[in-house]
């Protein structure tokens, strides 16, 4: 019997994964255990399933194809003795019971794995990384929503550059860049002539604690112009909220699921990073530290 077989059998694409022969193997012992189902038919298939999924996972070699046979003579054919099965044959009572326990002895390494896992993100310096991320995320939460309830920074800067990008937009909304005398950039939507042309001078208004851009304010003799910023983390407040709480969400989520191990990774490799990111941009630390008076 052929690799290919042994996938079929499984309900497998040839060159499946280790992972999906095990998920498949899973789902077809639970269908065909003995215990659950012990008609002859479900006996012979789990027999099988489990010869394939041990063969397909290593621990087992694949059976080498038998070369047929000359014809016997007539009077070894004729001669019962040589027909039955021999002592070293085995009985299918004791096949069935060999598979039952090959797949216990599986089970019991899976979950040993899984528990040898779970143990290992949820114990020593990763699980404490993952409760001071927690509490960072939620002071920096508090002070992203505390930052629509505070006064504003206003600081004068000139716009130096600019770039007509008219494929780059938000919602029905061209953004276009904009740059500054102070070496900042901008992405600001329905930029007029005026800004570039002949009000150059601008206020820039920024939240009170992290001095996130709110907008630019093009300062005219008699008029002012604003122009809302976009990509900030000050604009995706309620994304970004989302992303820093997800250590949080983690703690409380402490359990043996895909979906906890999903989010764990994520709050450790992304929500981590995006954290560092997000201090060590334009000293956000220390705007934190000072809460916002530096």
């Amino acid at each position: 019997m052929s690799l290919t077989k042994y996938y079929k059998l499984l309900g497998l694409p040839p060159g499946a994964d280790q992972t999906a022969i095990r998920k498949a193997y899973r789902k077809m012992a639970m269908r065909y255990h003995p215990d659950k189902n012990p008609s002859a038919s479900a006996q012979a298939k789990f027999i099988v399933i489990t010869e394939a999924y041990e063969i397909l996972t290593g621990k087992k070699k694949a059976p080498q194809a038998r070369v047929s046979r000359a014809r016997r003579p007539q009077h070894q054919a004729a001669n019962p003795a040589k027909n039955r099965p021999s002592k070293n044959e085995k009985s299918h009572e004791q096949r069935v019971r060999e598979a039952k326990e090959r797949q216990e002895r599986q089970a019991r390494q899976e979950f040993e794995e899984n528990e040898r896992y779970f143990r290992r993100l949820t114990t020593g310096w990763r699980w404490s990384l993952m409760k001071w991320s927690a509490v960072f995320g939620i002071v920096l939460s508090i002070g992203l929503i505390a930052e629509h309830f505070l006064p504003h920074h206003f600081t004068e800067d000139k716009v130096t550059h600019y770039a007509m990008v008219k494929n780059v937009s938000s919602g029905n909304e061209h953004i276009n860049l904009v740059q500054t005398e102070k070496s900042a950039s901008y992405w600001i939507s329905r930029m007029r002539y005026d800004l570039f042309g002949r009000h150059t001078n601008i206020y820039v208004r920024s939240s009170w604690i992290f001095h996130e851009p709110i907008e630019i304010i093009s300062r005219g003799k008699t008029s002012f112009r604003p122009y809302r910023v976009h990509f900030t983390f000050y604009s995706n407040t309620v994304l970004v909220i989302f992303f820093f709480l997800l250590p949080l969400l983690t703690l409380i989520m402490k359990n043996r699921t895909i979906l906890f191990t999903i989010v764990y990774q994520t709050s450790f490799y992304g929500v981590n990073g995006l954290m560092l990111y997000f201090l060590f941009r334009n000293d956000q630390w220390a705007h934190l530290l000072t809460l916002g008076y530096l």
